[in-house]
Order: C-alpha cells, then structure tokens, then sequence
C-alpha cells in the first residue's frame, strides 16, 4: 500500500470515529474524501466558510474537523512538515472552533445590549448596570479563551482505534466551562429585561380600543423575544441530534465491539456508554 492510500485510509478512519462511526462502514461521503483528497486543500475555505453559517449543528464542527484531520494527519506521515502543524492547529482549530465562534458572540451581545438600553430609553442607571455585567463578563471570558487556546494541544493516534483531535487541560476545560456560564446568566440578564420592559408594555396597551393582535406582534418584534425564542431553538437542536441515526449506529458499532469481546477505550456518543446487548437474555442494559 503507498503511502498516499495509507494517509487517505487513516484519514477516513479518523473521520469515522469522529462521527461515532465503525471505520469500516461505506458512506459515499468518505468515498468523496478519498477520491478528492489530492485538491481538497484548494476548495476548503470556501467550504468553511459556507458551514460557518450553518449554526449548532454537527455538519459545521465535521467540516472544520475533516480539513483539521487533513492537515494534522498528512504531519503525521511528513514528520518534517511541522509547520503544516502548527499552521492547521492555529487556522482550523483555533480559528474555526474557538475564536470565529467566540467573536460572533461578542458582536451578538453588544448588538442586543446597545438594543436593551435603547427599550429602557437611555436611562443611565440601565446603562451602567449593563456596562459593568457586560465588561465583568467579557473580563473573564477573553482572558479564559486565550488561555484555552494557549493550553490546546493536538492528539494522534496512528494505532488502532484511529483517533486525530485536540485535547485541553482540566483548567482550561474548567475555565472555558465558567466562562460559558457567565455567558448564559448574562443572556439571562438581558432576557428578564426584555421580558419586563414586554410586560410593562402590554398592560399600557391592552386596554386600548386599537389592541389587536398586530399590536401584539409588534411589541413582541420591537423587544426582540422572537430572538430567544429561535436561540433556544437552537440549543435545542444540538441536543435533538444525538437521538439521530448517528445513535442508532453509535450503540450497534458498541454492541458489535463487545459481542467479539473487544474492549472499548472511548465512552459513546462522547457521554454515555451503553451496555452489551446479551445474546441469551436478549435485553439491553441500562446506560
């Protein structure tokens, strides 16, 4: 076997195992890697920037994974090309999962601050309320993703099972996790304000002749609650697609695995591991 066929081979196992997939299953997706795999390089960014706008989903985090694992893998076997490395680990992994994703945040939260104060009618007392929470948030959360991003560290494994990511320390994964909540209890903040500004509005209109359900919609429209309302449709959806066929053949690869007394080194679905189904009782354990 050459070397570009074992590089390609890895590849798509890499591939495979991020998804929770048995190497060897067939998609045509990974045939499209391997037959593609001589220019992929020159379409990537455009492809990038197209999954880039598709939010809280799994195609976007698999598209910047496989352009990742294209540059990570292909060091592996031109131990010589260390700059590819630490050019892909700053470029995709930094750029497209933490930074891109943390600044598109940062301007979506002083978009709906700046809107927050403006309901309030430029009070100075809201004003300085959202400063202080908004610079006491953004305080913690930049220091953290820097030093997130300076602890990373990226992991191959050439042997069977074929793994290719990135690892952070428990600090900097504990860090990243506080910042994550300061994140929502600040988005929290601004909801409670909406809502009471919301409030405040319906009972000054609702007793007017004119009320209707335009009326309605307008004041729901004007203090942004469709907003979030579709943010946490969004979170939702992440959620949604762990119960996705990715599941189903997550738990039949696991069950496979221990039916041939194979061991298993990673937990399923990255949280939860799930029990051999015994071929005498017929009946699955629980998680």
């Amino acid at each position: 076997m050459s070397s570009q066929e074992t590089f390609q081979q890895f590849y798509i196992s890499c591939i495979a195992n991020y998804v929770n997939l048995y190497p060897k299953v067939e998609l045509i997706w990974q045939l499209r890697i391997a037959e593609e795999a001589g220019d992929f390089n020159r379409r990537q960014g455009a492809l990038r920037a197209a999954c880039l706008w598709w939010p809280n989903n799994r195609i976007s985090d698999l598209a910047i994974v496989k352009m990742t694992l294209k540059i990570v893998c292909f060091c592996v076997f031109r131990p010589s090309s260390i700059e590819r490395l630490i050019i892909s680990r700053l470029t995709y992994v930094y750029l497209g999962q933490l930074a891109l994703p943390k600044a598109t945040i940062l301007g979506l939260k002083i978009m709906m601050t700046s809107r927050a104060y403006a309901m309030y009618g430029g009070s100075k007392k809201v004003l300085i309320f959202l400063v202080v929470a908004f610079l006491s948030y953004q305080g913690f959360n930049i220091p953290a993703t820097i030093f997130l991003l300076i602890k990373i560290n990226v992991v191959v494994i050439t042997a069977i099972p074929y793994h290719c990511g990135y690892e952070v320390s428990e600090s900097a994964a504990f860090l990243e996790l506080a910042s994550n909540l300061l994140a929502c209890a600040y988005e929290v903040a601004l909801l409670v304000m909406v809502l009471c500004h919301t409030v405040l509005g319906f009972r000054a209109s609702y007793g007017n002749k004119m009320w209707k359900f335009d009326t309605f919609m307008s004041i729901m429209a004007r203090d942004h609650v469709f907003y979030f309302a579709i943010s946490i449709i969004a979170v939702f959806a992440v959620f949604s697609s762990w119960n996705s066929p990715i599941m189903l053949l997550s738990i039949r690869r696991f069950n496979a695995d221990k039916n041939r007394g194979e061991t298993a080194d990673e937990a399923e679905m990255e949280t939860v591991e799930f029990a051999t189904v015994g071929q005498q009782s017929g009946s699955s354990g629980t998680p």
